[in-house]
Order: C-alpha cells, then sequence, then structure tokens
C-alpha cells in the first residue's frame, strides 16, 4: 500500500540524517526497517498531533456552546424570577380573594337565617294583629248590637 503524505518538515528529514551506507545486506535490511519505523512513528506523530488539533478544535467549540447556553440560562432564570414573583402575588391574592367569600358566604348564611327569623316573627306578628283585629270588630259588632237592642245581626 502507499505511505500516506505528511506535510514537509522544515530541514533534513529525519530519517536521512542518520543514515549511513550499510556495509552487508542484513546491515542494509536493519537500516531500511529502521527507516520504515521512524518514518511509521513520523506518520503517527502527524495524525497524534491532527487529532490533538481537532480535540482541541471541539473542546473550544464546546467551551463556546457551554458560555452560549450559560448566558440562555441566566436570561430564563431572570425571566423564571420575574414570574415567581408575580406568581407569589397572585397567590396571595387568590387567598385573600377566598378568605373574602368565605367570609361573604358565613355573612350571607347568617343573613339568611336573620331573614328566616324575621319571616317567621313577621307572620306571627300578622297573625296577632288578625286575632286582635277580629277581637275588635267582635267587640264592636256586641256592643253596637247592644245598643241597637239586639236587633242587629252582624255575622
Amino acid at each position: 500500500p502507499p505511505l500516506p503524505t505528511r506535510s514537509p518538515t522544515p530541514g533534513p528529514s529525519p530519517c536521512c540524517v542518520a543514515f549511513q551506507p550499510p556495509s552487508n545486506s542484513s546491515q542494509l535490511v536493519a537500516a531500511m526497517e529502521a527507516a520504515v519505523q521512524q518514518m511509521a512513528n513520523i506518520d503517527i506523530n502527524d495524525a497524534f498531533a491532527k487529532r490533538m488539533a481537532q480535540v482541541q478544535a471541539e473542546f473550544q467549540q464546546m467551551q463556546k456552546v457551554q458560555h452560549e447556553l450559560k448566558g440562555e440560562e441566566t436570561k430564563f432564570l431572570k425571566m423564571i424570577q420575574g414570574y415567581q414573583k408575580e406568581l407569589e402575588t397572585i397567590a396571595k391574592q387568590l387567598s385573600s380573594a377566598q378568605a373574602r367569600k368565605q367570609k361573604l358566604q358565613r355573612e350571607m348564611e347568617s343573613c339568611n337565617a336573620e331573614i328566616a327569623e324575621l319571616e317567621q316573627k313577621k307572620q306571627e306578628t300578622a297573625g296577632k294583629m288578625c286575632e286582635v283585629t277580629t277581637e275588635a270588630e267582635k267587640m264592636r259588632a256586641s256592643k253596637l248590637n247592644a245598643a241597637a237592642g239586639g236587633s242587629l245581626n252582624f255575622a
């Protein structure tokens, strides 16, 4: 497979700086393996550096989002605090209105009882008035009848 490409670095390549021509084939193979290993290490280091840069960029993006979220959260908390104060005020007003309603209901029950009692007294008084009027009419008729000599009949 082809070797990955890498960006050129300033100066001579690290694999070529320490290169000494080998004197036999085993040294040549060993030198080639060392050069390949060194190239692999360089590619790994480049890949690692690129990944670290990518992770750093992702981290900065997450910090930016976190900062934005904190700003929005602060704004929402202020809104919620305003609504919370309004809700507390409404709850107090509601409690006061319910207390007034209960007081008025008790007053209404008291008024209804008083009205019923007064209606009863009114009927009793009207009945007594009718009795007194009837009795007065009987006495009057009796006196008139007696004055007329008993000949009048008012029944």
